[in-house]
């Protein structure tokens, strides 16, 4: 053990010593006398002690809104179907982003894809993560 933690008094012949250091050393009575005198138990009986907020605009909102429930629906990947090639690629200039993720693609006109090219492109976003323009 380090030489400062023995050579200390014991609280009780500290000169400094107050009767609230007493408590501090007991952990229960401690809990116990800060548990009694929380502010939450004013804030249930109406009594807050807060001051108004500074900013009551931005003071969050809870309204009672329900939302219909999810539906079901089954999801098909695009990608499974496309040509491992990537024929739509031709012609357009590609620059990896890095090793294993992202991608750079120029000279592809999206809205020109018929459904062949945007299944290759669905392919080309699982391979690479991220893909931009």
């Amino acid at each position: 053990m380090a030489p400062g933690i023995l050579e200390q008094p014991p609280v009780s012949e500290n000169p400094g010593f107050k009767k609230s250091d007493k408590l501090a050393n007991n952990h229960k009575e401690a809990f116990a006398q800060s548990a009694a005198t929380t502010d939450y138990e004013a804030e249930l009986k109406g009594t807050d002690k807060h001051a108004p907020a500074a900013y009551p605009h931005y003071l969050p909102v809870w309204e009672d809104t329900t939302y219909p429930p999810l539906e079901v629906f089954e999801h098909y990947e695009h990608g499974r179907d496309a040509d491992p090639s990537l024929p739509f690629l031709k012609g357009a200039e590609v620059e990896d982003l890095c090793a294993n993720i992202g991608a750079e693609v120029k000279g592809v006109q999206l809205s020109k894809l018929d459904q062949a090219g945007k299944d290759q492109l669905a392919l080309f976003v699982a391979q690479k993560k991220v893909v931009g323009e």
